[in-house]
């Protein structure tokens, strides 16, 4: 039996999926929860003295510490370490497990042969791994992957009250007569985009406006229609003195129900003929409802493209998402694999058996024992 901790940057148990406290508990582990504002030598006390650690969302800067302190005590051979995100997929029950972090950090996105296991600028945030180009870090990712995906996606439009042929008949729109580019937009404050952005590292109070202006520079003769984010509903109104003639941006919807929000988003989508976000599960929707997608920033859908099309990652030039649209759902095929909702607790030992190394492998294994 081991002792699996749970760590995170603030205080709020349910960021933990039951789903994944009792796997480990009716397995006869040991679980904790640690959670307040420590420097890398506490946490490192209480990593190195457990077998196991998860942290949650470790994009935040107030999470450096929290993981500079799992690292060493992973580089040391004390504990196993992976980190877990919420909202990965569609609705905002699921949860995404990853050895290496999420989005930008995903293993996903880190090269299988890369030396350094873990490196993070103190200044920016962002990863120092070697990044993986081409899907080549989900090689693991079958035909049975593609299938469950598929099957997942007919299930998926079913619940927002849409067909096929609904969605067909949409994306047929969007090849004819006066369509447009779509932007979903992300809020300002979101924990991952912060260190994968390409305009302000860890300081995103002007990315998404930064954003709006680069976009709107680059497709200069085309209708771009933006929606901004719920969350950052208070700042429309300083979006749309941005907005070019003939530009419009949306205000965003919350709601319980997703079928009553995503339904909008998903039609809007299928009408365009580019998506264009940063670091935005949107993306992962349009790839999977067949739009033409590009990503800014750092994240799963550059991954899957050839290294020569991510240009320079900087404030000028942010990353290009550019990629095959077949290795793009590949990509998001591995993300759905390593997705469960909270207290889907079948799905859940399925994917942790399979990361320990007990089941056919899905990519890195991160279970380590002393």
């Amino acid at each position: 039996m081991g002792y699996v901790m749970f760590a995170a940057w603030y205080k709020d148990r349910a960021t933990a999926s039951t789903a994944m406290y009792d796997h480990f508990r009716s397995r006869g582990h040991t679980v904790n929860y640690v959670w307040g504002k420590k420097d890398a030598q506490e946490w490192y006390e209480y990593f190195k003295v457990c077998d196991h650690a998860f942290i949650y969302n470790g994009s935040r800067k107030e999470s450096i510490e929290c993981r500079q302190g799992a690292e060493l005590a992973k580089s040391e051979g004390h504990c196993g370490l992976s980190y877990y995100e919420g909202g990965i997929l569609p609705a905002r029950s699921h949860q995404f497990i990853d050895p290496s972090g999420v989005l930008g950090d995903s293993s996903f996105c880190v090269h299988p042969n890369a030396t350094n296991d873990y490196c993070l600028d103190p200044q920016t945030g962002r990863s120092l791994k070697r990044r993986a180009y081409n899907c080549e870090g989900v090689d693991w990712v079958t035909k049975k992957h593609m299938k469950d995906l598929q099957e997942w996606k007919e299930k998926y439009i079913g619940e927002l009250g849409f067909t096929k042929q609904q969605i067909d008949a949409w994306r047929r729109q969007s090849s004819k007569g006066d369509t447009y580019i779509f932007v979903p937009m992300q809020c300002w404050w979101d924990a991952n985009l912060n260190p994968h952005n390409g305009w302000s590292p860890w300081t995103g109070k002007r990315a998404m406006h930064q954003m709006v202006e680069w976009i709107q520079e680059e497709y200069p003769d085309d209708r771009i229609i933006f929606r901004c984010h719920p969350a950052d509903m208070p700042n429309i109104e300083s979006y749309k003195v941005l907005m070019r003639e003939g530009n419009e941006i949306q205000g965003g919807e919350w709601s319980g129900k997703y079928q009553e929000t995503e339904g909008p988003l998903i039609e809007l989508m299928c009408k365009s003929k580019l998506v264009i976000g940063m670091n935005s599960t949107c993306l992962l929707q349009s790839i999977l409802m067949g739009v033409p997608t590009r990503a800014l920033g750092w994240g799963y859908v550059q991954a899957a493209g050839p290294e020569h099309a991510c240009t320079k990652f900087g404030a000028d030039v942010p990353g290009s998402g550019e990629a095959d649209p077949k290795k793009q759902l590949k990509m998001v095929a591995a993300v759905k694999h390593r997705t469960f909702r909270w207290n889907d607790k079948p799905k859940c030992s399925y994917q942790l058996e399979e990361m320990h190394g007990k089941g056919k492998p899905c990519g890195e294994t991160f279970w380590t024992k002393k």
